[in-house]
């Protein structure tokens, strides 16, 4: 059984005769009456009877046809949503990326897109996660395009859009919170807030520490920039982490590490190979074209 013999099927069962079906469908007779009698073979029944110049419907085609009407109905629903998601002036676009974007770059860039009028149909899919997560549902197809730190995958391209500035977190309770600078010689006797491995931020913070002698003492590792903030807050230890946007609003003080390259920068990730949207396509090569000419920021 196949799509076509359903479309046939529900056609002459609407016209009645094949003539007419044939017709319709741009179709050989000989062709309808082959595909209906296999498509009787497989159910086992007949369905359909000879009435005068006409044909009608056995029980067992009547009660086929409300399933195949409904089947079709999905069908065709699935056919228009689709349509809907890859339609570059109203589809859907998905995107995933990493917390220290999501309260500023993020939210910016796509307010900017929104000022086009042609782009107010198109909405978004948010996610907030790691940068492995993020390659992982790339892989998978869960997102259209990804925002974070660059891993060892050769399958997704790398788009650089930013680069953010690492400092030394502490709480403004912490002894050194009224200093502007420390070297990174001075926090190995300290306790440290840092990242999980599969966190693309926690590569950069190892990078930063390699270079001490001795290692330094981490009290805990956690997902994101907001759970590192939120602890170093608490006056629990302090951390090396991107100076994001809004850092401010928590109780701690982002102060310059000496002598170190603090410097992080973040891509735009999509998969070299798989099927992008033309919606998608769309935002991407925005970000790109207001990257190159500088007027994201």
């Amino acid at each position: 059984m196949n799509l076509q013999q359903l479309y046939y099927f529900k056609t002459i069962a609407e016209y009645e005769q094949y003539t007419k079906a044939s017709k319709a469908l741009i179709v050989s007779q000989p062709t309808l009456s082959h595909s209906i009698s296999d498509l009787e073979n497989e159910l086992g029944v007949p369905l359909f009877y000879k009435k005068g110049r006409n044909i009608k419907l056995t029980k067992y085609g009547s009660t086929f046809l409300v399933f195949v009407t409904e089947a079709l109905e999905k069908i065709e629903l699935g056919k228009y949503a689709i349509k809907e998601m890859i339609n570059p002036d109203e589809g859907i676009v998905s995107l995933s990326f990493v917390s220290s974007l999501s309260t500023h770059f993020i939210p910016y860039v796509v307010k900017q897109f929104y000022e086009d009028e042609q782009n107010l149909q198109i909405k978004f899919e948010y996610d907030q996660n790691t940068s492995q997560k993020i390659i992982t549902g790339l892989n998978d197809g869960k997102f259209d395009i990804g925002f974070g730190s660059k891993m060892e995958a050769p399958e997704l391209e790398f788009y650089n859009i930013c680069e953010e500035e690492m400092a030394l977190v502490v709480s403004n309770k912490h002894q050194w919170a009224n200093r502007e600078s420390v070297e990174l010689s001075e926090i190995v006797d300290q306790k440290l807030i840092t990242y999980e491995h599969q966190c693309g931020t926690r590569i950069y913070v190892d990078n930063i520490l390699s270079v001490l002698n001795k290692k330094p003492k981490i009290v805990s590792e956690v997902s994101n920039d907001t759970m590192v903030a939120g602890i170093v807050s608490a006056n629990m230890g302090i951390a090396i982490m991107p100076k994001m946007f809004g850092l401010n609003t928590y109780d701690v003080k982002a102060i310059r590490i000496e002598n170190c390259d603090s410097k992080r920068n973040l891509y735009m990730i999509w998969h070299k190979n798989r099927f992008m949207s033309p919606v998608a396509k769309k935002f991407r090569d925005y970000i790109v074209e207001n990257i190159k000419f500088n007027s994201i920021f």
